[in-house]
């Protein structure tokens, strides 16, 4: 019995996973929080910086009827700018608790924006981020991931979204 997200127009079959349009979704679910929640524009950027990695992580995992996680990788000037915008603060010059939260917030806004279109009884966990210049976060059981490059103004983000199959 496939779902209706009204408010998008996407549907999805229950068999756990996220709709094949998930990569349209995606991007519209992004540049919204960016426009409404932190008047910045987001949009996709092209694939030659599908390699990049970004020093602050922010992730959140679903459970349930659809197993996996949300990652959004930032560059450190992006993450700083959110901060700054989101918590109308002046704009860190490091990254600290402040911005560790920032990152927090947005990730679990878009994860919370996109589980409409999962089946009804998947969770969200909270946010965790992670920061520093030589890490790798892995989701363990995953084996299926897409990655989506953006880019806020001349910064670049990516989100990438793991499924993990039963």
């Amino acid at each position: 019995m496939p779902l209706r997200n009204d408010e998008t127009g996407i549907l999805m079959s229950q068999i756990g996973a996220v709709s094949t349009n998930y990569k349209q979704v995606s991007t519209d679910v992004v540049s919204n929080v960016f426009a409404t929640m932190l008047e910045m524009d987001a949009s996709p950027d092209g694939p030659r910086s599908r390699d990049a990695h970004y020093p602050i992580v922010g992730t959140v995992y679903f459970a349930g009827g659809w197993k996996g996680a949300i990652l959004i990788e930032f560059e450190e000037s992006l993450a700083f700018d959110i901060t700054a915008r989101l918590l109308n603060i002046a704009r860190p010059l490091h990254i600290d608790g402040d911005v560790r939260d920032a990152v927090g917030e947005v990730v679990s806004m878009i994860a919370g924006n996109l589980k409409p279109i999962m089946p009804p009884d998947t969770h969200m966990s909270m946010p965790s981020v992670v920061q520093g210049g030589d890490f790798k976060v892995s989701v363990v059981g995953s084996n299926q991931h897409d990655r989506m490059m953006f880019r806020s103004g001349n910064k670049a983000f990516s989100l990438t979204l793991v499924h993990v199959h039963d």
